[in-house]
């Protein structure tokens, strides 16, 4: 079930920059960014975390089916974001 997870988890990733690129009106502007390499490289990296993410929930013991894989990988940013928020900085200077 974690390479099912993995794929569905990476799926829900890029889900909402897929709708995004729906949203685009203007054909040229549609062709030039699914032309772009750097939609693909980021598509890439937002898949691999997001199958990263449901993978640590799955390993951590939690059951998930596959809608459950796709939302914790559409969700993904936000839990990087609050993730990234918990980090207290660390004033500069000598460390130990």
């Amino acid at each position: 079930m974690l390479t099912a997870g993995l794929v569905f988890g990476a799926f829900g990733g890029v889900a909402g920059a897929l709708i995004g690129l729906l949203d685009l009106r203007e054909p040229e502007l549609l062709a030039a960014r699914i032309k772009s390499p750097g939609l693909w490289v980021s598509l890439a990296i937002q898949a691999a975390l997001a199958g990263m993410v449901v993978a640590a929930y799955q390993m951590s013991g939690f059951k998930l089916n596959p809608v459950l894989c796709l939302n914790v990988g559409a969700a993904t940013p936000a839990i990087l974001r609050g993730f990234i928020r918990q980090v207290p900085p660390v004033p500069p200077g000598r460390i130990g």
